[in-house]
């Protein structure tokens, strides 16, 4: 052989040459399921701790109590529980781009992934700046107004609809798999986002009465099962992405295409 001739065998760490080491595909599942266990943790934390220094406010003498309550509460803004919300937005947004960028030479079904994309990455700014409920001062220029729930829901509700409506259309033509579990995480989503969230507005009007301490419990419940149903839809497509998506890892690098056999 040649010796100014590269050889196209290299060798692995092992030994083996290249050709040798079978590729094996990447799992997300893992880590779908430690980001799932750290959210339901965290938001648990939040919640008890909040409780907890309601009904004994002498302990919020203790250092750091506080801190981690406010942090740690699924409630909270520029929070460790909001950016985590956020992060996993984001990172469903780039799991959607990565399949758009593998079906790129699929006009059809490159904007429609590309769509989802933009959608996710708008949702996770959304989360960070909280520009939802912002809607409140649109419906109270149109003059309308709940008493009973949040008045943002007014606005919220008639767009999550038409955006639901629209994901639909758009992912008719997407793997039929794909799109059974982004349709089941957008209606845990859904209910997490619009029917609990209506349900801690009217326990913030006091629409429904009770006594304060179970007042108390089961408005801050309601935040726990709230976020965490979204965070439940956010994760249940972030890892239908991700599992649609093939990354298959060999010593020569790594190799993305999308697993499209008939499931």
């Amino acid at each position: 052989m040649n010796p100014n001739t590269s050889s196209a065998l290299t060798d692995a760490p092992d030994g083996r040459h290249t050709d040798d080491v079978p590729a094996v595909r990447v799992a997300f599942t893992p880590m779908v399921v430690v980001a799932a266990i750290f959210g339901a943790v965290l938001g648990a934390v939040g919640v008890s701790l909040t409780v907890l220094l309601q009904l004994v406010p002498e302990i919020a003498q203790v250092p750091g109590l506080e801190f981690i309550r406010h942090h740690s509460h699924p409630s909270g803004e520029a929070t460790v529980y909001a950016w985590y919300s956020t992060l996993l937005l984001a990172a469903l947004g780039l799991a959607f781009a990565v399949i758009a960028s593998v079906k790129w030479h699929i006009r059809n079904l490159r904007w429609r992934y590309l769509v989802l994309a933009s959608t996710a990455l708008l949702l996770s700014a959304d989360e960070a700046g909280m520009l939802h409920e912002e809607m409140a001062r649109l419906t109270y220029f149109l003059g309308f107004s709940w008493g009973w729930t949040y008045n943002w829901l007014i606005a919220a509700v008639p767009l999550a609809l038409l955006a639901g409506a629209f994901i639909l259309w758009l992912a008719r033509r997407i793997d039929p798999v794909l799109r059974r579990r982004l349709i089941l995480a957008g209606a845990i989503f859904f209910l997490g986002a619009v029917v609990v969230e209506s349900l801690g507005g009217m326990l913030e009007t006091r629409t429904l009465a009770l006594g304060e301490t179970a007042h108390l419990l089961i408005f801050h419940l309601s935040f726990f099962v709230e976020e965490s149903l979204e965070v439940a839809g956010v994760l249940v497509a972030l890892w239908a992405a991700l599992s649609y998506v093939k990354v298959m890892r060999s010593p020569t690098g790594l190799t993305v295409t999308a697993d499209d056999v008939s499931r």
